[in-house]
């Protein structure tokens, strides 16, 4: 919960800081009378939620989203082919590697805020967690674990409620988003952190698990709920955007989507209706973002990779480096609409390489040759599957798992080129989604012959980089026909 203060007071301190006339004595009892009336609004806002939990809780059922597209990726790719050439024998070997090393990191500590006034009889525990690849240590009230009875009901639910609320969870919440703050974790990633929290502290007890990330994610201000059903309890998070493969209900005023999710590779439901409870914590009212936004503060776990193709005569060798805490945080990241990918790839150290790393390629080409070159590199330096026989589900993936992981499709391929193509060649770039498939279209500023889609007026050149060998302007032969939907990359 996010304490709101008044402004009025806001100004009346600092009149008291700054003022001559008043003295330590009777700033320090303004301060504390303030702070009282601050202390008494919480516990009227708590008191109001547990009027809530005390109410008939709503029987539901949940929903999934259809799948954003339901035709099968090809489990075999084409090759582009050309007129007979007489063979060219490749002669130049050409290391693209950077000569910027990855920077360097130091894993220094949060600084954590001191609590100023524990509550009355509190005694403080250490826990260290292991998360991201470092120790990172907390301040627990000595009461915890605090444990739930069976089988979970309201009244379960809503005692819990009540003791969490009254230990010490403020200097915890205070840590917590220190460390989201000091490594500028993403939603995603902060609800990893909370709920390895909770694994810690409560073991194997799924319940008790979810029933303390629930009340750690609205005391930091998000929009979350619990439920119980078929002797289960489920975490629904109010996302800001449509997560695939996550149960929803609707609830409140109907465009709100509650998905039921965890923060790791665990199930979240087993399916059937379930209870769940009216009304919201005053403050809690913030959606789950979950876009990958920067990754440029995570700890570094580092890992060599080399990737090589070649175009004309020369084959080229790039090696980068690739941040497998990044990899990690992302494994079981929710499926979002691929649009999201190609606008938000993550801005990571290891992206920053491999521009540093293709930038001397592409030199001063022009366009045309530039485009085919970074073309030719997504075609041909990756190996082709599809998410399902990779990850045994679909996974759209950012640069640094194309690079990381053994195989890649063709939305992978995409989101790659359209970043490469973008800030290498600086050309306006939009995906292209097919039933089963995913391109690119670059618009040149020359006139350019092949396929093209009209987008806002403007001519977008079609390149495809699953289609092997293909150049700008070619179509994979079963969607040249096709009526693409556009991707923007505009936010």
């Amino acid at each position: 919960m996010r304490l709101t203060v008044n402004p009025n007071i806001c100004w009346l301190l600092m009149l008291f800081l700054f003022s001559p006339l008043i003295s330590q004595d009777e700033f320090e009892q303004f301060l504390e009378s303030e702070l009282k009336k601050i202390e008494e609004y919480n516990k009227t806002q708590q008191k109001a939620f547990e009027e809530y939990l005390n109410r008939t809780w709503e029987k539901l059922r949940a929903m999934e989203l259809p799948q954003p597209d339901p035709v099968p990726k090809p489990d075999d790719i084409p090759i582009f082919k050309r007129l007979p050439a007489p063979e060219k024998e490749v002669k130049k070997v050409v290391d693209l590697s950077a000569e910027k090393p990855f920077p360097k990191r130091e894993i220094t500590p949060p600084s954590m805020p001191e609590l100023v006034s524990p509550k009355p009889g509190y005694i403080k525990k250490t826990k260290i967690v292991s998360f991201m690849g470092i120790d990172l240590e907390f301040s627990l009230d000595e009461a915890y674990p605090l444990h739930i009875q069976h089988p979970v009901n309201n009244s379960v639910i809503k005692k819990f409620w009540r003791e969490m609320n009254e230990s010490n969870w403020q200097s915890l919440i205070g840590e917590l988003n220190a460390v989201k703050k000091h490594y500028n974790m993403n939603d995603w990633i902060y609800g990893q952190l909370v709920e390895t929290l909770g694994n810690s502290i409560y073991g194997s007890s799924e319940e008790e698990i979810i029933l303390f990330t629930w009340f750690i994610l609205l005391h930091s201000g998000y929009d979350a709920k619990v439920g119980y059903g078929n002797n289960q309890v489920v975490l629904l998070i109010n996302s800001k955007q449509l997560l695939y493969g996550y149960p929803f209900v609707s609830y409140g005023d109907e465009t709100a989507k509650y998905f039921i999710m965890r923060f790791s590779e665990e199930e979240p439901w087993s399916g059937g209706s379930f209870y769940v409870y009216p009304g919201q914590l005053e403050g809690a009212s913030q959606q789950c973002d979950f876009h990958i936004s920067s990754l440029s503060q995570i700890p570094v776990n580092l890992v060599r990779i080399v990737r090589e193709f070649e175009y004309e005569d020369t084959r080229y060798k790039i090696e980068t480096q690739v941040n497998t805490i990044v990899i990690d945080l992302l494994r079981w990241h929710p499926l979002l609409e691929v649009g999201e990918y190609f606008k938000n790839p993550g801005d990571s150290d290891t992206q920053m390489q491999l521009l540093a790393s293709l930038r001397p390629l592409v030199g001063s080409d022009s366009q045309i040759d530039a485009t085919e070159k970074l073309l030719r590199f997504t075609q041909t330096a990756f190996e082709y599957q599809t998410d399902d026989q990779q990850f045994g589900r679909e996974k759209p993936m950012i640069p640094d798992e194309t690079l990381f992981y053994p195989f890649s499709d063709c939305e992978d391929r995409a989101i790659l080129f359209a970043y490469l193509t973008k800030h290498l060649v600086n050309l306006p770039v939009i995906g292209l989604k097919y039933p089963g498939h995913v391109a690119t279209a670059v618009q040149f500023t020359g006139s350019m012959q092949g396929d093209f889609v009209v987008y806002k007026g403007e001519k977008y050149v079609i390149c495809d980089p699953t289609y092997i060998n293909s150049s700008v302007g070619a179509s994979m032969p079963k969607y040249k026909n096709g009526n693409p939907e556009v991707i923007s990359l505009e936010e």
